[in-house]
């Protein structure tokens, strides 16, 4: 992609309502498909997968448009992928061991008192995070993660800590409401649609002078990367692309109001390598090209060897962007909320 549409469009900004926007690029449901299960690897998996992605959207078509009034950007239709989604996308999924906005966040809770807060994360995977906190003294009676894959919450309970199946706007009641000092969401929120009962939620979950911290992809990072040619930011995996304006949006709204922000300061030659392999996926999408034909190769060590050389090829073309990969690129933002008020009516 070497820029964006910027075509005027009207559509409905879930973060601040504004109807004014600019497509940025636009996708069918086959393409979205293609970018999570190549059909030449995986044909009947691709066709549920597009067949699906398209009742998702009740449409062959996904516009990413971008608010001229906040600059949020989101996927219109604005209708994030479910359980079929994610199981046929990502059926061998696996959750990192540790991340950046892990450090930023445990520093973050430190400056308080540990012992009588109680925590609730959202979306835990398999407990990485929860994990930490324990080693920090944080008392696990007072941690609740939500997950909805079995071998995370598994993994989570094996650790002593409640995990739950459940969506987080269906947690309600005088067992949840107004319970939680601490709530976190790292890589959550760019998956979610229908933010205004999200964030309706959280403001009942979390107590006055309690906090939200939330992690999403780098916004600059993603933009980077789709206009030098890797991988595009694909609904409706990531339906929101957050910046910090947005949070600030969103926030007051709900009675939030942002305490602090930090980006992800990323290291050239790890952030160099992710996108000289970024860039080898999206060119994989094309049929019949060398990088599409190195991941069909069904001997492993042939495949291997074969997706090694196309990195090499790679790497030699994109010269030039990565002269202008710098260390504000890394890939995540992190923000604070603290719950200030009641919601601001209207």
């Amino acid at each position: 992609m070497k820029g964006y549409d910027e075509e005027p469009i009207e559509a409905v900004c879930p973060v601040c309502g504004c109807t004014r926007g600019k497509q940025l690029w636009s996708v069918d449901s086959r393409q979205s498909a293609r970018h999570f299960v190549l059909p030449e690897a995986d044909p009947q998996r691709h066709e549920e997968l597009a067949a699906h992605i398209a009742s998702l959207w009740q449409s062959d078509r996904c516009r990413v448009v971008r608010c001229d009034c906040c600059r949020f950007c989101y996927s219109w239709p604005f209708v994030a992928g479910d359980a079929r989604f994610y199981a046929l996308a990502y059926p061998n999924h696996g959750y990192p061991k540790w991340k950046w906005e892990y450090d930023a966040a445990l520093d973050w809770i430190a400056e308080g008192q540990t012992s009588e807060r109680n925590l609730l994360e959202i979306g835990a995977g398999k407990g990485a995070f929860a994990a930490a906190l324990i080693n920090c003294g944080f008392p696990k009676e007072r941690i609740v993660c939500t997950e909805f894959s079995a071998g995370g919450r598994a993994a989570i309970n094996k650790l002593g800590i409640r995990c739950l199946p459940d969506d987080v706007r269906n947690l309600s009641g005088p067992d949840w409401d107004g319970r939680f000092d601490l709530v976190c969401m790292f890589q959550v929120i760019e998956h979610m649609d229908r933010l205004d009962e999200l964030f309706a939620r959280l403001a009942v979950l979390i107590r006055p002078g309690g906090r939200l911290i939330a992690a999403v992809p780098n916004p600059a990072m993603i933009e980077f990367n789709e206009l030098n040619g890797a991988l595009r930011d694909m609904p409706p995996c990531h339906v929101g692309r957050w910046n910090v304006g947005c949070f600030e949006q969103i926030g007051r709204r709900f009675g939030f109001e942002r305490i602090k922000s930090a980006v992800e300061p990323g290291r050239w030659m790890s952030m160099a390598a992710q996108f000289v392999g970024y860039r080898l996926l999206q060119r994989s999408q094309t049929p019949d090209s060398w990088a599409n034909r190195a991941f069909r190769v069904r001997r492993r060590p042939l495949r291997r060897a074969a997706q090694a050389a196309m990195m090499f090829v790679v790497a030699v073309g994109a010269v030039r962007p990565l002269l202008r990969l710098h260390r504000g690129l890394g890939n995540a933002l992190i923000v604070c909320l603290e719950r200030q008020r009641r919601p601001e009516q209207g």
